[in-house]
């Protein structure tokens, strides 16, 4: 799972976070080509495809309005003071799985999967 996406994809996943949240409901790949003035409905399945390949949303095939937005799990963390270089190139929302007991302390315990909201 990649962490770097396209403009357009990110785009086209904000757009969908966003529609979700005031409609209670996924946009149509419809409503995505006219939004992004794309070429054919075609070009808006292929943006979701591929933020479903990356684990951004999940989508039932053949079932409208189904796309919904999940948070990655990006990889491993270990548990241990943090450094600038693994901050670099976060999305603002991500999950990790703890690998060590430097958190416990705060129950946060070795094989935890966490929700980190990060801002630079």
């Amino acid at each position: 799972m990649g962490l770097m996406l396209t403009k357009r994809r990110k785009e086209v996943l904000d757009f969908t976070k966003t529609y979700l949240e005031k409609k209670g409901y996924a946009p149509s790949l419809q409503e995505i080509q006219k939004r992004f003035k794309l070429a054919s409905v075609s070009t808006a399945h292929f943006h979701i495809s591929k933020l479903q390949n990356e684990g951004y949303v999940t989508k039932q095939n053949g079932k409208a309005r189904s796309i919904k937005v999940t948070i990655p799990i990006i990889g491993n963390l270990i548990a241990r003071k943090p450094t600038k270089k693994d901050l670099n190139d976060l999305e603002a929302y991500f999950a990790v799985k703890v690998n060590g007991d430097y958190l416990t302390k705060y129950g946060i315990l070795d094989g935890s999967i966490v929700i980190v909201k990060f801002k630079q």
